[in-house]
């Protein structure tokens, strides 16, 4: 029977207030059908008070597109999961042979899995 032996987690480079996400996604999402207080209030019921991301403040500031979008999340990922394999792989006698992605926020098209 298979059995989850551990689990790793990472931090990621980019760390932004919660405070300051709300306000540039007022910003991003400003002419939108969707009223702003209730893209705000999803933001307020969370509880969380700081959320991280594999790109700086400044790439939200301009439109990609969703392959532009994808890609960065795709190879972001690979590189973030290569980087907790090769720092783990010596405790586990170098027989990791699954890893699954959680992310609440990323999209993968076709899946990193």
């Amino acid at each position: 029977m298979p059995i989850i032996l551990d689990t790793q987690i990472t931090d990621l480079e980019f760390k932004i207030p919660q405070s300051e996400v709300m306000e540039f996604t007022a910003d991003y999402f400003a002419g939108s059908r969707i009223p702003q207080d209730m893209i705000q209030s999803v933001f307020v019921n969370t509880g969380i008070n700081t959320r991280q991301f594999i790109s700086n403040r400044d790439w939200f500031d301009s439109r990609h597109s969703f392959l532009d979008k994808n890609k960065l999340y795709t190879d972001q990922a690979v590189k973030v999961a290569s980087k907790l394999i090769q720092k783990h792989k010596q405790s586990y006698n170098n027989k990791i042979d699954n890893i699954v992605f959680v992310s609440s926020t990323g999209l993968s098209t076709p899946s990193i899995d």
